[in-house]
């Protein structure tokens, strides 16, 4: 793509992060040991809530956004694995973007960070909105 007379351009890397904060490093310089049980308290309750809207939605006969509540819950799922089993997660993919000689570069991330993306990609897409009804002119 040729933004004025500068191409846009994007690239895909494998890098080797060990994130041990929360999203983009969040907490990073916290002391371990209340980093690591803080995240996963938030986690695991966050992943209860989660849990407990994909059921309602589920009886409703909402199936097309609880699919992308579960798949928030199983991309979050696969971070918390890393976390337990390795105590951080592994970030191996780097996205970096730019016109001309100008970029940007992306936080790392992962299969389960590209699930959560997707995922929440979706449940907006297919969240259902009331429509509001119009006053009634008299």
């Amino acid at each position: 793509m040729v933004v004025g007379s500068e191409r846009f351009w994007i690239s895909l890397s494998e890098t080797y992060v060990r994130n041990h904060g929360a999203s983009w490093g969040i907490w990073s310089g916290v002391n371990e040991r209340w980093r690591s049980p803080a995240i996963l308290l938030i986690g695991l309750v966050a992943t209860m809530m989660l849990s407990f809207f994909a059921v309602r939605l589920l009886r409703s006969s909402q199936i097309r956004p609880a699919y992308g509540i579960c798949g928030v819950i199983i991309g979050s799922f696969g971070n918390m694995l890393d976390r337990l089993r390795i105590g951080y997660v592994v970030d191996f993919l780097t996205l970096k973007t730019g016109v001309g000689a100008k970029s940007v570069m992306l936080p790392s991330f992962n299969v389960a960070d590209i699930i959560i993306v997707l995922a929440l990609i979706w449940l907006i897409a297919t969240i259902q909105i009331p429509a509001k009804s119009k006053p009634q002119v008299s």
